[in-house]
């Protein structure tokens, strides 16, 4: 897969996991060959942050959202440019964001995620901004035009 590709497929697993009050989507996570860890945070439109519900996270879902930024890894400039965090956000208009960082593992910290650690290192920022309705039904993949379209800045 390409990188437009993975941002695409990632966007589009967000997306269909977004609970209907939800108008952000942030997801922090990390990647250290073999382990990874995430945490995810939602917005609502009055600005008030909330989880999923005890219970109710789609693990699945969250799966294949932390492959496809293993992937990611894999691919240029990333193999060139290392990075072990990550944030992702999508708003409900439709646009995206990944920043990621580079934390060595022996200065990593559970449940840290790219948040006031000293020594975390900015290495790139993309905003894609795609061409989507807001569409009442989330929960169908079919509601998130594709971002292969999208006009990626870095």
């Amino acid at each position: 897969m390409s990188v437009e590709e993975i941002y695409s497929a990632v966007a589009r697993i967000m997306w269909s996991i977004m609970p209907e009050r939800a108008v952000v989507f942030e997801l922090f996570g990390k990647c250290y060959g073999g382990y990874s860890e995430n945490e995810v945070w939602f917005t609502d439109s009055a600005g008030q942050r909330f989880q999923f519900e005890f219970g109710g996270s789609p693990v699945r879902p969250l799966y294949e959202l932390m492959k496809s930024m293993e992937a990611l890894k894999g691919e240029e400039p990333f193999v060139r440019e290392p990075w072990t965090h990550f944030k992702a956000i999508l708003g409900s208009g439709g646009k995206f964001k990944l920043d990621f960082a580079y934390i060595p593992k022996e200065e990593d910290v559970i449940g840290i995620y790219m948040r006031g650690r000293e020594g975390a290192v900015p290495i790139q920022s993309r905003f894609c901004r795609g061409k989507k309705e807001v569409h009442k039904n989330r929960g169908s993949g079919s509601d998130f035009q594709e971002l292969t379209s999208a006009t990626c800045l870095t």
